[in-house]
């Protein structure tokens, strides 16, 4: 039998199992191991910049990346002339990656914004509250993941795992909604992230 003219699904099957994805060159072809995720794939913790773009309100920012490391809680600051515009912290722990605090906004519990390991197209639930310390404001999410072409100026166009939070606060019966926007490329980190429609960093 010649494998060289099956099709890569039948021929997967004769090695044992072969996953595939579509795109560019981020996602190899893995032979006889599951589609899982695992967190040293993504090395969610890292931003694969030293200078990112902040575009608050519609008004872009040129920034210097500062990133911190205590035990499993990572901060990272974006700073101009040495002034920290924003910052954002996560938690990242076995089998789990959490946003903790987004510049004031602490979430009580943190949000899991990756579960590993995992499968493209997961998603998980997500209850607690957030705000400033003192005034809380109890919340809602549902965490979705998907598979996304990430095409970034100054940055190698790639696939990209994109994890959405969909945020529901205030009213039980007429809820406000914030969406938190979050991409990820094999072994480079978090290249980019969206807060609602008020800020975005990237390249």
């Amino acid at each position: 039998m010649n494998l060289r003219v099956l099709p890569l699904a039948t021929l997967g099957l004769l090695l044992g199992g072969c996953v595939t994805k579509k795109g560019h060159d981020s996602w190899a072809i893995s032979v006889g191991v599951s589609n899982k995720i695992h967190s040293d794939t993504l090395n969610p913790g890292a931003i694969p910049y030293t200078k990112a773009r902040l575009v608050m309100n519609g008004h872009p920012f040129q920034v210097d990346v500062k990133s911190a490391t205590k035990g499993e809680i990572i901060t990272h600051s974006f700073e101009s002339h040495g002034v920290a515009i924003e910052t954002e912290t996560y938690r990242q722990a076995p089998g789990l990656f959490e946003l903790v605090a987004y510049g004031d906004e602490v979430f009580k519990r943190p949000i899991p914004l990756l579960k590993f390991p995992f499968s493209v197209g997961d998603s998980w639930t997500w209850q607690g509250s957030f705000g400033a310390d003192l005034n809380p404001i109890p919340a809602t999410a549902e965490i979705t993941t998907a598979d996304e072409p990430l095409a970034l100026e100054g940055f190698p166009q790639s696939d990209s795992v994109r994890v959405e939070v969909n945020l529901q606060y205030g009213s039980p019966t007429k809820p406000s909604e914030r969406k938190l926007l979050f991409w990820f490329v094999e072994g480079k980190g978090m290249v980019k992230r969206q807060i609602h429609f008020g800020s975005t960093r990237q390249p």
